[in-house]
């Protein structure tokens, strides 16, 4: 018997074509939904390799700063506003700056010269400290010559500890903040950028040209610099509970003052590498009196 081959209509055959693109459709998504599953596998892998490598240096940075799995602080510097200082070499930055320490003393003068690189004029920078008028200041220099200022008036009481840090913000503000609270803020004509011409290093208890100006008398204690502008939230951080480990805010340079430390050199424990020489100093201006 004669065998005849199906016979399939123009319809037939369409309708075998339009099965035929769903079925593609159908394995061209399927591929699709594996692919976009594996990328998201491959990034969820990737996360938690970067987590814990974060989680491996803050954990390192932490034991080597503080010389165990604990924070501890039990030690400060102390300067008898004679002549001595810590010399930190170039700290410098030109854009966004914090800066935070613990201190308990104040200038020997009208001059505020406690940290930073100021010089006179020609040899202008940036400074954060208090004078013996109960004058709270933190300048930026904007050239040579010209300097941006914001000041606050607080009583100081020389036997007790506080908490200042001064916070930058390129052509938006600059403020101050005392025991973890902004008590001063200035939004106009702040500079674009930090001036850095001058030869000055960066100094603790004394202006950055070494000058006999408003030299500090009395002790500090966890001083931090920071080329970013930290938050309020950040600031009140810091300062509540006293000196606590602030590796994860990423200082620029950090200095326990004390802890951990050889004389006549203070450790630098953020990322610049910035050593602190202690200068006309000597091994006991190391004291147990830290704040509480």
């Amino acid at each position: 018997m004669k065998k005849y081959k199906p016979y399939f209509t123009r319809v037939d055959l369409v309708e075998n074509q339009v099965e035929r693109e769903r079925i593609q459709e159908q394995e061209a998504k399927r591929k699709r939904k594996q692919r976009i599953q594996e990328q998201n596998r491959q990034n969820h892998l990737r996360y938690q390799e970067q987590l814990r490598s974060e989680m491996a240096a803050r954990y390192f940075h932490s034991v080597m700063s503080t010389g165990g799995e604990s924070f501890s602080n039990k030690f400060s510097v102390a300067f008898d506003g004679s002549n001595d200082f810590v010399d930190l070499g170039n700290i410098k930055p030109t854009g966004a700056m914090s800066i935070s320490y613990w201190f308990k003393g104040k200038s020997t003068t009208g001059n505020v010269t406690t940290l930073g690189t100021m010089g006179s004029s020609g040899q202008r920078g940036y400074v954060l400290g208090v004078s013996n008028t109960n004058l709270w200041a933190f300048q930026i220099a904007s050239s040579a010559t010209a300097v941006k200022s914001l000041v606050h008036t607080l009583t100081i009481d020389d036997t007790k500890w506080y908490h200042i840090a001064g916070v930058y913000n390129p052509s938006t503000y600059m403020r101050i903040f005392i025991d973890g609270s902004q008590v001063a803020e200035v939004t106009s004509g702040v500079p674009s950028s930090q001036y850095v011409g001058n030869s000055n290093s960066t100094k603790i208890g004394n202006r950055g040209d070494g000058s006999t100006f408003g030299r500090f008398i009395g002790n500090m204690d966890e001083v931090a610099f920071f080329d970013s502008a930290l938050t309020n939230d950040n600031i009140s951080t810091i300062y509540t509970g006293g000196p606590n480990d602030i590796s994860d805010l990423s200082p620029l340079s950090w200095y326990r003052m004390g802890d951990g430390d050889t004389f006549p050199t203070l450790t630098d424990n953020g990322s610049g590498g910035n050593n602190g020489t202690m200068t006309n100093m000597v091994s006991a201006d190391i004291e147990e009196d830290v704040p509480s």
